[in-house]
C-alpha cells in the first residue's frame, strides 16, 4: 500500500475533544536535521518522525513545513525566540532540554548503542568497560544521562564529530573502536553513503544497547509553543503512531 494511502487509512475523524483554544495558525514550521531514516529533506515523507508529525498535524487540520540544517544550527534556530520555527524534531528526552522546550508525546523510538566493525573485538556491560576504547560521538547530541555525564567527566576517550555518517567512515577506516549511534541510522547510512560502498556489510551493533530511546517533537517554551504542544498531542491521539512509524521503517530500511 502506498505510504500516503496508509496514513489516510490510519486517520479517523470523529468524536474527539479538542483543546479549549484554537491552534496558533493553520500552518506550523519546524526545524530538523539530516538523521535518516528519521528525518531528512530527500527521504520519503522527509523521514519516519516527520511522517508521524505531519500525519498528527494533518489530523487537526494544520499543515507542517520542515526546514533542514546541520544539527548545531537546527538547535540554535529552535532556541531563537525570534525565529519562525515553533520547535524542532526529532529529539531524545533530557532534563536540560526540558528546561528549554516542551516535549510532545512520543512519536517513535530507536535503539541507541555502540556501532562497530564486525571484526572488532568489543564487549561491554558497564561504562567502565569503555575506558580503553576510542568512542565516537556527535557533538551536541543527547545520548543517555549516564553516558553523557561520563563524557563530561572524561571517563573515557570520546571523539566528537559533526554527524553520524562521519563516525561510520571513521569506523570503516579503523580510526574509532565504536561509535554511539541509533541502529536504524547505522543501517540506513551503511546502505546509502557513497564513501561506505566497500564497507556496507561490515558494521553491526554491540549488545546490549545503551537504551531504546523514545523520540519527540520539541516546542519552544512560549504561550504559542504550549498551544502547539496541546494541538499536536491531540493530533497524535487521532492516528496510530506506532503503525505509521513501524510501517515507514519496514518500507524504507530494506537494502
Amino acid at each position: 500500500m502506498p505510504f500516503f494511502a496508509l496514513l489516510m487509512c490510519l486517520l479517523s475523524f470523529a468524536g474527539w475533544a479538542e483543546p479549549s483554544e484554537p491552534p496558533p495558525a493553520n500552518e506550523i514550521k519546524l526545524v530538523s536535521l539530516y538523521w535518516p531514516p528519521y528525518s531528512g529533506p530527500d527521504l520519503v515523507q522527509q523521514g519516519a518522525n516527520i511522517a508521524v508529525a505531519r500525519a498528527a498535524f494533518a489530523a487537526v487540520n494544520v499543515e507542517l513545513k520542515v526546514s533542514f540544517f546541520p544539527w548545531a544550527r537546527t538547535l540554535g534556530l529552535a532556541r531563537n525566540l525570534e525565529s519562525d520555527f515553533a520547535g524542532y524534531v526529532p529529539e531524545y528526552f533530557a532534563d536540560d532540554r526540558a528546561e528549554e522546550f516542551y516535549f510532545s508525546d512520543q512519536i517513535g523510538s530507536g535503539p541507541l548503542g555502540f556501532a562497530k566493525r564486525k571484526d572488532m573485538d568489543f564487549s561491554w556491560s558497564s561504562l567502565d568497560d569503555l575506558t580503553p576504547h576510542r568512542i565516537g560521538v556527535v557533538r551536541g547530541y543527547v545520548n543517555t544521562e549516564e553516558f553523557d555525564q561520563a563524557v563530561r567527566d572524561n571517563v573515557f576517550r570520546a571523539e566528537p564529530v559533526e554527524d553520524d555518517a562521519r563516525n561510520l567512515v571513521k569506523l570503516a577506516y579503523r580510526r574509532l573502536d565504536v561509535a554511539v549511534m541509533d541502529e536504524n541510522v547505522m543501517r540506513y547510512l551503511a546502505l546509502t553513503e557513497a564513501e561506505l560502498a566497500d564497507y556496507r556489510d561490515q558494521f553491526e551493533m554491540a549488545r546490549p544497547y545503551l537504551e531504546v530511546k523514545p523520540l519527540y517533537v520539541c516546542f519552544k517554551k512560549t504561550e504559542q509553543g504550549r498551544l502547539w504542544l496541546e494541538w499536536f498531542n491531540e493530533g497524535l491521539t487521532r492516528i496510530n503512531v506506532e503503525a505509521v512509524f513501524k510501517q515507514y521503517l519496514l518500507a524504507n530500511l530494506n537494502g
